[in-house]
């Protein structure tokens, strides 16, 4: 639902400002790795992990925390053999899982647990080529390899999981080539594909089949790494002419800011910290940040109190937060599916006061024991209660002095027999515009 008063409300503890574009940052570790042949996102230790060789020919586990890369320690290291590795993290079962080609022989797969590496006698082991790229799919709880296998026409798509390889047909797919680019959409659970050898400028989409898209912009045909940002929906392509290209699913957008043109590269999203790290692997080693300067967060505050059918849960729908000019969702769980369980959405500009009443306000007083108002209320609207469930929508205007600007949100539930007051609240939510 539109909340036409939100500008105005907004705008009360809103900065004047320019517009925010991503951009890349230089960032320069007291300790680092020279040559890293893999890079990825670890969501049990919220860390990017990056593997090399060491002096002793043993596989290496690196750990970048935002301020340094340091080495992890692990035991029963794959020893050195070929360089060439995919790495993901099987975020359902908390491994990495390390593919590594095997000189035209079906791929070693090894897997990261506790501590300690394990080769796995995996069924079906693809013999795919030395140019191959490896995903995790949370939806379909596996990794993914994408390259090509006896040297067919195209390129092949496998599926780890459970210890086995399976293929899967598409009944068409992108053409057999070398030094394509992919990243993982997990916002739409796909796989995108760019470009490839030294001219192909293509855009292909993999959700089980294989789609040719056709976008009216692309990308020169030439890249170093591609990575996705969920948080902004995009797929981030930085090209070898110094430039970052964006894919938000329909289109290639351009965006000037980049660091020097350096190649071989690693790109992995920092969830934790919401920026891409890029790696350029050299005697002269460089670690980069590609981020948002004005990030947009929703963030839960505090606590709800119990109704007649649990306690209410404010929450951001997957992947909704509060960009300019876009529309934010959010969720309101656990209501009384009731005729009059009507729920009510608070928007409010602070958290310390209202109209000269310190918050949080603790409502027992009014009869809600364990209860308490966490925002201010300078505006209110009704939501529809759908079998215990609400929705509630509205627009962030596509207003630059907005960026930057808190709101704070919470939801009172009419629940006449929950206690005298005859309603509950939810936690609170700290909402912050950003700018994709």
């Amino acid at each position: 639902m539109r909340i036409p008063t939100l500008h105005a409300i907004v705008a009360i503890s809103a900065s004047l400002g320019l517009g925010q574009f991503p951009v890349w940052q230089q960032r320069y570790p007291a300790s680092s790795p020279t040559f890293l042949q893999a890079l990825t996102f670890d969501e049990a230790t919220q860390r990017t992990i990056g593997v090399d060789f060491d002096t002793s020919n043993r596989l290496r586990v690196w750990a970048w925390d935002g301020r340094n890369w340091s080495v992890v320690p692990t035991q029963n290291a794959p020893v050195a053999g070929s360089s060439t590795l995919g790495l993901c993290h099987d975020s359902r079962r908390g491994v990495l899982v390390l593919v590594r080609y095997n000189n035209g022989l079906p791929v070693e797969t090894w897997e990261l647990s506790s501590g300690a590496w394990t080769l796995i006698a995996a069924v079906g082991a693809p013999a795919i080529t030395s140019d191959f790229r490896l995903h995790y799919s949370r939806t379909r709880s596996a990794c993914i390899a994408i390259g090509s296998a006896g040297g067919g026409p195209v390129l092949s798509v496998f599926e780890y999981a459970s210890a086995r390889w399976q293929v899967r047909a598409s009944a068409q797919a992108p053409s057999n080539r070398s030094n394509f680019y992919t990243a993982y959409d997990s916002v739409r659970d796909r796989i995108v594909l760019f470009g490839g050898g030294s001219n192909l400028t293509d855009t292909w989409e993999w959700d089980g089949n294989w789609l040719l898209r056709q976008p009216s912009n692309s990308p020169p045909p030439s890249g170093t790494a591609m990575a996705f940002d969920p948080s902004r929906r995009r797929c981030v392509l930085m090209s070898r002419s110094s430039f970052t290209w964006e894919w938000d699913g329909n289109n290639w957008l351009l965006n000037l800011a980049a660091p020097p043109p350096i190649a071989g590269n690693l790109l992995a999203y920092d969830a934790l910290r919401g920026r891409m790290v890029f790696f350029v692997s050299s005697t002269q080693p460089q670690t980069w940040e590609y981020f948002t300067p004005l990030q947009a967060r929703h963030v839960s505050l505090g606590a709800g109190c119990a109704g007649s059918a649990g306690v209410p849960v404010l929450a951001a729908a997957p992947a909704s937060l509060p960009w300019l000019g876009e529309t934010l969702t959010c969720t309101l769980t656990n209501l009384p599916n009731l005729p009059l369980a009507v729920p009510f959405g608070l928007i409010g500009v602070s958290r310390q006061t209202w109209l000269g009443i310190p918050l949080p306000f603790d409502v027992a007083s009014l009869g809600a024991p364990g209860c308490f108002l966490l925002t201010s209320v300078e505006t209110s609207v009704q939501l529809v209660n759908n079998m215990g469930v609400a929705q509630w929508q509205f627009s962030i205007p596509a207003t630059v002095s907005l960026l930057g600007a808190s709101f704070y949100q919470q939801a009172l539930v009419l629940d006449p027999t929950a206690n005298a007051f005859g309603a509950v609240f939810s936690n609170g939510a700290h909402a912050t515009i950003g700018d994709r």
